[in-house]
C-alpha cells in the first residue's frame, strides 16, 4: 500500500512537471476561454441570462466564478483550475483501477493519464473537460461500488457524481449510455440480481429528474434554433475516425509517424492482453491458440471506451475533447493488459521510459509552442493605429477575446447583421456556433467606416470557415480598398490583421 501511494505521488509529480510549465508558458486566452471567463464574471443568478443560451450546462461556469473570485482572472490562475482537476482525475483514476482490478492497473492508467499530450492539452485550457473527467471517474467508481452491493451510501455518491458529470458537459451523457449498457449485461447476461433492477431504475430516474431543469431549458432554447450549418456538423479530420479518436487520447498536434507506429504496436499488444491469453504456441507447428477472457471489469471498460467512439462515428463529429469520457476506459483497458504481464524491474523501467519518450515531443510542443496570441493582436494594433482608423472585427463573436486585451483609443466594431443583440456577450453565446452573416444581410460597411482613412480588419481561420467572415474581406476587395499590410498570429484560431486604405 505504501509503495503504491509513493508511486502515485511520483506519477503526480511527473504530471505536474508537464502541466505547470505548460500553464506558465501559455499566453492569451482563446475564444472559448474568453467566453467562459466573461460568463464567470457574473454571479450565479446574473449569469443565467447567458447560460440559458449556452450549449453547455452551467456547473463549470459557476465553479469558475468562485475560483476567480478567490484567485483572480489571469490566464495562469484560470488555467490552474484545470490543472487541479486534472491532478484530482489522476488520483481518482488510480482508485478506480484499483477497485476494478488491482493497484497495478490503477497506477499504470494514472501514468498514461499523466503523460498523455491529450490530457496535457485539456489541463492547460481553462475549460470544463478536466472537471467532467474527474466527476466521470468518480461516477464510475461508485457505479462499481453499487454493483458490488457495498453500503447504501454508495447510491448517494453514485447519483451525486453522475449528476455533476452531466451538469459539467453535455457529453457526460456518454456515461448514461455506457453504464446502462453494462448494467443490462450485468443483470440479464451475467444474471447477477444485485442491485435490484428497480433500484437501478429509480437511480436513473432520480438523476434524470434532477438534470431535467437544465435539459428542458436546453431543449426549449436550442431545438427551436437547430441549424444544420452548426460548425460541429462540419468537422473533419484525416484518416479513419474510429482510429483517429483513440489515437488522439495519446497524441495531439505534431506528428511523428515512426514514434506513433511503435506506440501503436505496444498499445495494441496491451489492449489485446486485457482480454486475451496465449493458451499454446508452437513455432515449428506454426500454431497459436488464444484464450479469450472478458472479465466483468473488462466488459465495462470496453463499453466505456467504445460507446462514445462509435456514437462519434455515427455523428461524424471530429472534436476529440468531446469524447474525453472514453479516454477513461482507454487508459484502464491498456492498464489491464499491462497488469497481465509480469515484468522484471529493469524491463518495467525500460517500458515506462519508452512511453515517456513517445509522448515527450508532443508534450514539449504544447509547453513551448502552442500559444494563443490575441494579446499580440491587440499589441500590434496599438502600435500601428492612427486617429483616422477604425477597427472592424469580421466575425463579431471574436470581439470578445480581442476586447479583453485591447487598450488602444480606437472604436472597435463587431461586424454583425442588424437584428443581432447589442449585448456582446449574449450575442456571442447565442450565435457563436453557426453562421448568421450572409450576403443578403450584410450591413453597409461604407456607413460603418464613414470617412475613416484606414480599416483595420481582424479575421481568423476559424471565422472564415464558420462565420462567413470572408464576405467582409471580399467586400474590401470588390470596393477597391488596397490591402497595405497583413499580419498573422498563432494559436488555435490563427487570427490575422488586415490594413485596408480608403481609396477615396
Amino acid at each position: 500500500m505504501k509503495k503504491s501511494i509513493l508511486l502515485l505521488l511520483l506519477i503526480i509529480l511527473l504530471a505536474l512537471a508537464f502541466r505547470i510549465p505548460a500553464v506558465f508558458n501559455s499566453q492569451s486566452f482563446w475564444f472559448d476561454e474568453a467566453v467562459s471567463l466573461s460568463i464567470a464574471q457574473h454571479n450565479i443568478i446574473a449569469s443565467w441570462q447567458y447560460l440559458k443560451w449556452e450549449n453547455n450546462p452551467p456547473l463549470h461556469y459557476w465553479l469558475l466564478h468562485c475560483w476567480t473570485s478567490i484567485f483572480g482572472q489571469t490566464e495562469i490562475s484560470v488555467r490552474l483550475s484545470s490543472v487541479l482537476f486534472s491532478i484530482l482525475g489522476i488520483i481518482a483514476l488510480y482508485f478506480l483501477g484499483k477497485k476494478l482490478k488491482n493497484s497495478r492497473v490503477g497506477l499504470f492508467a494514472a501514468f498514461l493519464f499523466a503523460v498523455s499530450s491529450y490530457q496535457l492539452h485539456l489541463s492547460m485550457d481553462g475549460r470544463m473537460y478536466p472537471l467532467m473527467l474527474f466527476f466521470g471517474i468518480l461516477s464510475s467508481y461508485f457505479f462499481w461500488q453499487v454493483l458490488a452491493g457495498q453500503k447504501k451510501i454508495n447510491w448517494f455518491f453514485y447519483v451525486l457524481f453522475t449528476l455533476l458529470t452531466y451538469y459539467t458537459h453535455l457529453t457526460g451523457l456518454f456515461l448514461l449510455i455506457s453504464q446502462n449498457l453494462y448494467f443490462f449485461y450485468h443483470h440479464f447476461y451475467l444474471k447477477i440480481k444485485k442491485p435490484k433492477f428497480l433500484s437501478w431504475l429509480y437511480s436513473q430516474i432520480i438523476i434524470l429528474i434532477l438534470f431535467s431543469p437544465w435539459l428542458i431549458s436546453f431543449i426549449l432554447t436550442h431545438f427551436s434554433r437547430f441549424d444544420s450549418t452548426a460548425w460541429y456538423w462540419h468537422t473533419s479530420g484525416e484518416g479513419f475516425l474510429l482510429f483517429q479518436l483513440p489515437r488522439s487520447f495519446f497524441f495531439l498536434a505534431v506528428e511523428a509517424p515512426y514514434t506513433e507506429l511503435i506506440a501503436l504496436i505496444l498499445f495494441s499488444i496491451l489492449f489485446l492482453a486485457s482480454f486475451t491469453k496465449i493458451k499454446s504456441f508452437s513455432l515449428a507447428a506454426r500454431e497459436l491458440q488464444l484464450n479469450f477472457n472478458f472479465s466483468p471489469a473488462t466488459v465495462f471498460l470496453l463499453l466505456l471506451f467504445l460507446t462514445p467512439i462509435f456514437l462519434g462515428f455515427l455523428l461524424q463529429v471530429w472534436v476529440a475533447k468531446y469524447y474525453s469520457i472514453a479516454s477513461i476506459g482507454c487508459y484502464l483497458i491498456l492498464a489491464c493488459g499491462f497488469s497481465n504481464f509480469r515484468f522484471k524491474v529493469k524491463h518495467l523501467v525500460s517500458l515506462v521510459t519508452l512511453i515517456i519518450i513517445f509522448f515527450l515531443p508532443y508534450n514539449l510542443f504544447f509547453i513551448q509552442q502552442y500559444h494563443h496570441e490575441w494579446h499580440k493582436v491587440a499589441q500590434y494594433i496599438e502600435s500601428i493605429e492612427q486617429p483616422d482608423d477604425k477597427i472592424l472585427v469580421a466575425a463579431f463573436v471574436y470581439q470578445l477575446p480581442f476586447d479583453y486585451y485591447y487598450h488602444g483609443k480606437l472604436d472597435v466594431v463587431g461586424y454583425k447583421p442588424a437584428d443581432i443583440e447589442d449585448n456582446l456577450l449574449l450575442s456571442t453565446v447565442k450565435y457563436n456556433w453557426y453562421p448568421v452573416l450572409t450576403k443578403e444581410n450584410m450591413p453597409d460597411i461604407n456607413q460603418i467606416l464613414g470617412n475613416k482613412k484606414r480599416a483595420i480588419v481582424i479575421s481568423n481561420y476559424v471565422a472564415g470557415t464558420i462565420h462567413n467572415a470572408n464576405l467582409v474581406l471580399d467586400w474590401f476587395s470588390a470596393h477597391n480598398w488596397p490591402l497595405t499590410d497583413q499580419e498573422q498570429f498563432g494559436g488555435f484560431e490563427r487570427p490575422s490583421v488586415y490594413i485596408f486604405t480608403n481609396p477615396n
